[in-house]
């Protein structure tokens, strides 16, 4: 018997009968359907058996009290039972198959499940941090055939990653705001034992408390569902009828576009948003798919705003104190010029980090920061700085890596908020150079990245070239990849991985890879830094895997003779290059860059939440 126990904190109370009594368990985050999640159960005082059948309420001020209802019953078959450990083989109508419980702490209650067989049926990855999905400005289409619409919710947008007896909110920089909103934590009692992950908005109403705005459902029951269509996600979120006390999943219209914006014009709301019924969720990207439709009355008392930042550098001030993200900063030296050639200030610098924040910061957090520092310009010398400066502000977080150069550890910077950026581009740091792992996990890359490299004559389209033959190999393996310019003379690609991988086990498989290119295009590509080898093939440099490593971040603006930007492509845009022989389609500056994050969104956001395994 399993007992669904809604008390002072959502679990599940598995209850064996056994000698006459009721041995039981309560296991906090449910029953595990995977051999790889060990859970805790907490093993309490025998019950009578009486309490197998129990569901209803337990009164106030007596033990348990809360809402106890039946969640599974049936029969086991019994392996094992001994002090600490027992197996058995549940038959029950929700949970099936061999499981253990055994001791593992120093008191006796401390134990924990574990599933031996492989799960019932092939389960999807639960995602940790996905990017939400953004709409693309426009007007109201002459036809919403095809559409549906919803109102433009105003506030935090926030993607709920809910498991059984536990959820976790994280905003669209990937920052962790669970504990910001209290009210929305009892959703996950809603959906009970059930796998979801949501997206919507923290939205403040007019004498109501914050409220969580549900409009999509990206994950459910080990199932992903992004690449289902939006007509039938929506289908499963309205089955599930969250509707709560710090949430709602309000309904959307289908023909009825205009008259929802009308409503919305009228109310003074922000405007609606039109999503394609056909439409797949695409984490990161801007597409025009979804269209943000402004209600003409938001339109209008729209400001032209500019931020204290914009306005230091416009007004083309040498110094300035300014306030960023709840920090305030002293910039110095706004009106130095970085790039000679085209007149790029060091105040240029600090403003275009800024408005790229939102796409940047989430491939930064987390990650060990280099810094390359150019304090006379790109034509000027740079240095490197590893460990973080000690003059930093208290408020830049820092996180120590071991050093086998200079065995010690050191503390690295990591670039998690805006003000951190903004006090890096100070610094003139125009390279942002980081590690393939996240710092509390540094022997675990989350990807592999093969580094393309052409020596000349051979050029970027070359480089492409060799991309695309790259990404077909992985296509055969079922494995997808994602380029971007390296923002100087190549390409690089990268295989997403987030999985539990080492060094060494990416490492040889880059080196396969590229060796296997070599093999068959030995007279374009090169898998050795040999110069002597190198000119006129492209180099496939497999050795940035390495943990002590390090490769320039996505967005990352490059000391070239203009600004170019470590920039994000599609594959399609690499064959199109490839076809007209034209390398400058492939080249983007700053102004390039920005506008091509308005159009599309971040190209780069699955890296950041694509599970894939390598192959054996």
């Amino acid at each position: 018997m399993v007992q669904e126990h809604s008390a002072r904190r959502l679990h599940w109370d598995l209850r064996l009968e056994h000698e006459g009594v009721a041995a039981s368990w309560a296991i906090p985050n449910g029953i595990p359907d995977d051999p790889g999640q060990n859970r805790k159960a907490v093993h309490t005082e025998d019950h009578p058996l009486e309490y197998l059948e129990f569901e209803g309420e337990i009164p106030k001020g007596e033990y348990g009290a809360g809402t106890m209802k039946i969640w599974d019953r049936g029969t086991y078959e019994l392996e094992k039972w001994e002090a600490g450990k027992v197996m058995v083989r549940f038959d029950g109508e929700r949970v099936r198959g061999r499981y253990a419980l055994f001791r593992a702490g120093k008191e006796e209650k401390d134990w924990m499940i574990h599933r031996i067989d492989p799960p019932t049926e092939e389960r999807d990855p639960f995602p940790e941090s996905v990017l939400p999905m953004l709409a693309k400005p426009a007007p109201l289409p002459a036809s919403d055939e095809g559409w549906a619409a919803e109102v433009q919710w105003e506030g935090v947008r926030a993607i709920a990653y809910c498991r059984p007896g536990r959820i976790k909110l994280r905003d669209r920089n990937l920052d962790d705001v669970t504990a910001q909103y209290p009210q929305v934590r009892r959703l996950s009692r809603q959906l009970g034992a059930r796998d979801a992950v949501l997206d919507g908005v923290l939205a403040a109403f007019a004498d109501y408390p914050v409220t969580y705005v549900i409009f999509d459902l990206l994950h459910l029951d080990g199932r992903d569902l992004t690449d289902e269509p939006y007509e039938r996600r929506r289908e499963l979120l309205e089955e599930l009828g969250l509707e709560g006390e710090g949430w709602q999943t309000p309904q959307h219209s289908l023909g009825e576009a205009r008259e929802l914006l009308a409503a919305s014009a009228e109310r003074r709301l922000a405007g609606i948003v039109l999503k394609r019924l056909d439409s797949p969720y695409v984490p990161g990207k801007r597409s025009g798919a979804w269209l943000q439709v402004k209600s003409a009355v938001r339109a209008e008392e729209d400001p032209d705003q500019r931020s204290e930042l914009a306005e230091a550098v416009a007004a083309g001030r040498k110094r300035a104190r300014v306030h960023v993200g709840g920090q305030e900063l002293g910039l110095s030296n706004l009106d130095k010029v970085l790039y000679p050639a085209t007149g790029f200030s060091k105040g240029d610098l600090i403003e275009w980090y800024a408005r790229m924040a939102e796409v940047l910061l989430p491939h930064l957090r987390g990650r060990p920061l280099t810094l390359k520092r150019y304090p006379n310009g790109v034509e000027g010398g740079h240095f490197y700085e590893k460990r973080c400066p000690k003059h930093r502000p208290e408020w830049v977080r820092t996180a120590p890596v071991w050093s086998e150069r200079h065995k010690e550890e050191i503390d690295y910077c990591l670039a998690e908020d805006l003000p951190t950026l903004v006090w890096a581009a100070n610094l003139a740091d125009i390279e942002l150079h980081t590690s393939l792992s996240l710092a509390k996990e540094i022997e675990r890359p989350t990807a592999v990245v093969f580094d393309l490299d052409p020596g000349a004559p051979a050029d970027v389209l070359d480089c492409a070239q060799v991309a695309l033959w790259i990404r077909g190999m992985f296509d055969q393996l079922g494995l997808r990849s994602y380029p971007k310019t390296s923002g100087s003379k190549g390409i690089q690609l990268y295989l997403p991985l987030n999985t539990e991988v080492t060094y060494e086990q990416t490492k040889p498989f880059a080196r396969a890879v590229a060796e296997t290119l070599e093999a068959k295009f030995g007279d374009r590509v090169v898998s050795r830094m040999t110069k002597a080898e190198r000119p006129g093939k492209v180099l496939v440099d497999w050795s940035q895997n390495d943990p002590h490593k390090t490769t320039v971040n996505v967005y990352s603006l490059r000391a070239r003779e203009r600004p170019t930007v470590s920039t994000p492509l599609e594959w399609d845009e690499l064959e199109a290059a490839c076809e007209a022989g034209e390398a400058s389609r492939l080249v983007f500056d700053h102004a390039d860059a920005l506008r091509r994050v308005e159009e599309r969104g971040d190209l780069f956001a699955p890296l950041l939440s694509e599970k894939q395994e390598l192959p054996a």
